[in-house]
């Protein structure tokens, strides 16, 4: 057994995982690969936060090192069946890295992504499991409506592709149609003529003067994320007038505020990321005030392809 506190650097390595400060734990064990053998007892640790850290930056440096990655696997499904979402869900994000690489890899973890994806609450996660059966496994077998499509299914699959609805009634679908891994669904409780009637124009550019005065803070968290949906579907110049009051909401008082607005700062450089890039420093900022979490880290990652 290896004794951590004979070792200095390791004791300074811990502490970096544990800040979230990863980019420097990464250069750390890159300047002394004999650090390595500390990450992996960090990996088996009863902390959930040095756990879930670890695990993410023994993926990164196995992949840029061209190391043996099949020896990440059974870390990898050791901590899809976490009952921790902060595990499972940096864990997630490391099994995406890894099969980017090795898409065969999906079937030796095929059964806790199923499981994952038909249990789990937490909409990050959904979100993130769904992506990858539908990237790398086989929809099938978690269900298919098709055949049984209704006159209202159609008229909500026309709604959500209308240019004029994309926004939060696509969001909510594209959730929904996750949650519910397209299984039928015994009752819809929702009126035809809500269905029919779309968001007008008028409420769109009310909901965008709200995020260009700053006074989002003053409305409730569900009605911030409705504000926000509008966003994805602005061009660069009309971004260009709300982006810097979005960035001012990740260091809300409100959790739920905040990571919403980091949400769509994700969603964002997806699109634009060289909006986001000028504005790098204010997410450094964010990650000493709050560290860093699994979502800076994807924002960082898209970021990385245009540097």
């Amino acid at each position: 057994m290896v004794f951590p506190l004979l070792y200095p650097k390791s004791l300074k390595l811990k502490k970096l995982i544990l800040k979230g400060h990863l980019l420097k734990a990464q250069k750390l064990i890159e300047s002394d690969m004999s650090l390595l053998k500390y990450l992996l007892e960090f990996v088996g640790s009863d902390d959930t936060k040095l756990s879930s850290n670890s695990i993410y930056l023994l993926t990164k440096i196995f992949l840029k090192h061209k190391m043996n990655h099949k020896k990440l696997l059974p870390y990898i499904k050791k901590f899809l069946n976490s009952n921790t979402d902060e595990i499972v869900l940096n864990t997630l994000m490391c099994l995406k890295l890894l099969l980017k690489e090795n898409p065969d890899y999906f079937k030796y973890v095929e059964r806790e992504i199923y499981e994952i994806n038909k249990k789990s609450v937490n909409v990050l996660i959904r979100e993130h499991t769904w992506e990858l059966i539908r990237s790398y496994g086989d929809v099938k077998k978690i269900g298919d409506v098709k055949p049984q499509r209704s006159t209202l299914y159609e008229k909500l699959i026309k709604l959500k592709e209308s240019i004029k609805q994309q926004t939060l009634i696509k969001k909510l679908l594209d959730l929904g149609e996750s949650l519910l891994n397209l299984s039928p669904v015994k009752k819809l409780i929702i009126s035809v003529e809500k269905i029919e009637s779309s968001i007008k124009k008028e409420d769109l550019k009310g909901t965008l003067k709200l995020i260009e005065k700053g006074k989002l803070e003053e409305l409730s968290p569900l009605n911030v994320a409705y504000c926000f949906s509008v966003l994805t579907n602005l061009d660069k110049e009309e971004m260009e007038k709300y982006i810097d009051n979005v960035f001012k909401l990740i260091f809300s008082d409100n959790e739920i505020i905040r990571n919403t607005a980091l949400h769509t700062i994700y969603e964002i450089t997806k699109k634009y990321p060289d909006l986001i890039y000028k504005r790098i420093d204010i997410l450094r900022n964010y990650c000493r005030k709050y560290g860093r979490n699994t979502l800076i880290e994807e924002i960082f990652q898209e970021l990385s392809k245009i540097i």
